[in-house]
């Protein structure tokens, strides 16, 4: 007998029939180029509406600019 035979086999085996469906589903994801000054304000908001943060990209140059990517849930 295996795992997969077992109990413990077929309960793993059940959960991941349900969730990875749910892990690997597209995600939805915008980003935003701002000022600086504004990111925390904007990053702030979106998580309000129920977007998750992913990451920010700074500009290369000096122009202060921020690119934030954000992800709908």
């Amino acid at each position: 007998m295996n795992f997969w035979d077992t109990i413990l086999g077929h309960d793993l085996a059940r959960v991941l029939i349900r969730e990875l469906p749910k892990l690997t589903a597209p995600k939805k994801q915008q980003i935003e180029t701002l000022k600086e000054s504004e990111v925390a304000a904007y990053i702030n908001q979106e998580l309000h509406n129920g977007k998750r943060f992913v990451s920010y990209i700074p500009a290369k140059d000096e122009s202060g600019k921020v690119s934030v990517i954000m992800e709908k849930v």
